[in-house]
């Protein structure tokens, strides 16, 4: 007879192996390298457009301010877009382990590469290499460690939903790290030892998968590829990610085309691939619900798209405001300009419950917010922020620098807006796409978050970053773009909401 009070049954699991259900083998192994996936790219977001504009003489790469912010445009556009190939390419091998171990190697190597671009005189070659080659490895690792954890655990359940609430918190807490120390140890010890330092948390991080996550089920079978998609994988692999870029370099390099140029190439490209895709559903018998279903997520996007180009603003902008402009010594230490942005994730960490608690209380009211409404506030506060800004410039001189309090308010409603657009972006493409266009709609969304950042860059290098005037000005104009875009998406709120409404009662 069980002890008294002891009314499990025998089918019920015990405690010990619902924590095993819930952390199943890989899923420590996946989520570490991912918290030093984050710690290296939000560390090198910190220091890398103060690096590209520090004169060479004191180190620096010695670039005109526009460029550096075009660079870190093109950077995290490269991120996002070969987000889109790697799930592709994760689907038609089924290797996902394999995957993720080359692009732990890519992002450790790409920046080591950086690394010793700053030691053997900035080599602008070297620079870009690094920067194409840890972009590559990060779209590789991210969107495959998303696919291998969704793969541990079974589709429906709570325990997905747990594991994965420990991811995030976990990718955050790598974020704030990285944010506090690859600054400091850029600041102490250079710039070499900075982005080493990034360099050698991802490839401890990679060592330590690769030991670790072998009974790890992450891998799909799948079928073998026929010679003939294998030999096209492996010439597209070839002309995507060495042919185009050494070529484009090359022209860049030897003055024929600009970084501008790459810039509107890259956008132009962005922008016919999603007209592509709204033109393939409507060519592919879709029926009228489903176009006007495409027709919303399109919109959607494009709220995404302007909200990243101005949450981007923290590694172009905002960063050069914070060295030039920002008092950054306090009882006589000085305080790394890129430690600033920890803001973002210590942000995330403390305001996401509170957050999701709103939007359920908000859904127990009757009173759930659509994705469009959602989008306008977070461009709200990203005007805010912008606006922020722009009195933090009106105050500034070059005698008299500001007290950072401006930088972390502004940090600090940008992270309020990135709770309200960043977690609903997939999940309300995936709510509005049918079961047969699931991939290609939040691949949709996939598609504005480069747009976006490559914006981000376009935006950057057309304000005047080396008068407070300029800053001040273009702060102002950041304002008023983010308050018509939000315009924009709280008036398309209710007329997409009845669009929907009329497909769904046919």
């Amino acid at each position: 007879m069980p002890p008294l009070g002891d009314v499990r049954t025998p089918a019920e699991p015990t405690r010990a192996e619902t924590a095993h259900q819930r952390t199943p083998p890989g899923f420590f192994a996946l989520s570490l390298l991912a918290l030093w996936d984050r710690f290296a790219f939000y560390g090198v977001r910190a220091i890398l457009v103060i690096y590209l504009v520090t004169p060479a003489e004191q180190g620096g790469a010695g670039m005109r301010d526009a460029d550096a912010a075009l660079s870190f445009g093109l950077y995290v556009s490269v991120l996002s877009f070969f987000g889109l190939g790697a799930g592709w390419l994760s689907d038609q091998v089924g290797r996902t382990r394999a995957l993720v171990l080359i692009g732990a190697a890519c992002i450790a190597g790409g920046l080591a590469t950086i690394a010793i671009g700053t030691v053997t005189g900035a080599s602008r070659w070297l620079l870009a290499a690094g920067l194409w080659i840890d972009g590559v490895g990060m779209s590789l690792l991210r969107t495959n460690v998303n696919m291998g954890l969704a793969r541990l655990y079974p589709p429906e359940g709570a325990t997905r939903d747990a594991g994965f609430s420990l991811y995030y918190m976990g990718v955050n807490l790598g974020s704030l790290l990285g944010a506090l120390a690859v600054p400091a140890v850029a600041q102490i010890l250079g710039w070499p030892a900075g982005f080493g330092l990034a360099s050698l948390a991802v490839a401890g991080g990679g060592l330590l998968f690769a030991a670790s996550s072998r009974e790890a089920r992450i891998d799909m079978p799948v079928d073998g590829l026929a010679p003939a998609k294998a030999i096209g994988i492996a010439v597209a692999a070839v002309i995507l990610l060495a042919v185009l870029p050494v070529a484009i370099g090359w022209l860049v390099v030897t003055g024929r085309i600009g970084l501008d140029d790459v810039s509107d190439g890259l956008t132009q490209s962005i922008v016919v691939l999603g007209l592509a895709f709204i033109a393939y559903v409507w060519r592919s018998g879709a029926d009228v619900d489903e176009r006007r279903r495409v027709l919303a997520v399109a919109l959607l996007s494009l709220g995404g798209a302007a909200f990243v180009a101005g949450f981007s603003q923290a590694g172009s902008s905002l960063s050069i405001f914070a060295a030039r402009f920002t008092a950054l010594t306090w009882l006589g230490v000085t305080i790394p300009a890129g430690a600033l942005q920890a803001v973002f994730p210590l942000s995330v960490i403390l305001l996401a419950p509170a957050a999701a608690w709103t939007w359920k209380a908000l859904e127990a009211r009757g009173r759930t917010l659509s994705g469009y409404t959602q989008i306008g506030i977070g461009l709200v506060l990203m005007g805010a922020g912008f606006a922020v800004m722009a009195h933090a410039s009106g105050r500034a001189s070059s005698s008299e620098l500001v007290a950072p309090l401006w930088l972390v308010s502004a940090y600090l409603l940008h992270s309020i807006g990135d709770l309200c657009v960043g977690p609903l972006g997939l999940s309300a493409s995936s709510k509005l796409a049918p079961p047969r266009l699931l991939g290609q709609f939040m691949a949709l969304w996939a598609v504005g978050n480069t747009l976006g950042h490559n914006l981000s860059g376009r935006f950057a290098s057309k304000i005047d970053t080396a008068s407070l005037a300029g800053m001040q000005s273009g702060f102002w104009r950041l304002t008023l773009f983010f308050a018509v875009s939000a315009a924009v998406m709280f008036l398309l709120a209710p007329v997409v909401g009845r669009l929907l409404a009329r497909g769904a009662g046919r």
